[in-house]
Formats: C-alpha cells, structure tokens, sequence
C-alpha cells in the first residue's frame, strides 16, 4: 500500500488573529469633544495596543460612529480593535495601517480580559501582620 499525505492541522488551520501589544494603530478624534481622543489613547494602551504620537482632531467634527478605518491586509488587527471597542464601524480604506475615528456615539474601550481566570480567591491567614506590626524590632 502508498502512503497518503494528509494535511498538518496547523495548514489547514485560519492563522490566529494579533495579540494587542502587536497591533498599532492612530487616534483622532472626529466629534467637538475636547479630550476625546486622549482619553481613548489612555484606555486603548492601557488595553495592550500600541498608540504611538499624540491622539489628533479629523478635519470632520460631525461624525456620528466611532469607524476603525484599515488598510489592505489588516482585517484580523481591526477586527481585534473592534473587540475592544463594541459597536465601531469596521471600514476598509486606502490607508497604511489603523486609524480609530471617535464618533459622538462615544463607545467606550473595553477592559481586556485576563488569559486565565484566577484559580483561587486570595485568603486572610491567621499569620497576616498589619503594616504597624511589621516594624522591624530592636
């Protein structure tokens, strides 16, 4: 009998999508928000991603949704973005790389979920100490 070939899972398998930390991408603001864009920049780096340079204004004030725009290539980053930020509009544009336009829906980023729940709750042991206990003696 010939052998047959069968296909390794990991070809056959959809490519797993970015972690945060790998994905980088642009803030602007798109409302007459003040402080809008610097306060998503705070939570979307806090989130893991990468938000280099300073959050900026679009020409437009009037944008209604918060739009992940992306570039050719980039869907499995934008998609990741958007698992941060439900209900943003996913649109693919002719740009390098991520833009996030806040839109006056003001959607709100996510906490990232932790990788694995903790195992146990933490407990009080009878030997705990209180700072003033603690104190070195002489």
């Amino acid at each position: 009998p010939t052998p047959t070939t069968v296909a390794s899972p990991s070809a056959s398998a959809k490519p797993s999508p970015p972690a945060p930390g790998e994905i980088s991408l642009k803030v602007k603001n798109g409302t007459l928000i003040t402080g809008l864009a610097a306060r998503a920049k705070t939570a979307l780096v806090a989130y893991g991603f990468k938000v280099p340079g300073q959050p900026g204004n679009t020409n437009r004030k009037d944008y209604l949704k918060t739009v992940i725009r992306y570039g050719a290539g980039l869907e499995q980053s934008a998609k990741v973005v958007a698992e941060a930020i439900p209900g943003a509009e996913l649109r693919e544009v002719d740009i390098e790389g991520i833009e996030l336009i806040l839109g006056s829906d003001q959607l709100k980023v996510r906490q990232q979920k932790a990788n694995s729940p903790p195992t146990a709750k933490p407990s009080v042991t009878p030997t705990t100490k209180t700072a003033m206990q603690n104190i070195c003696k002489k």
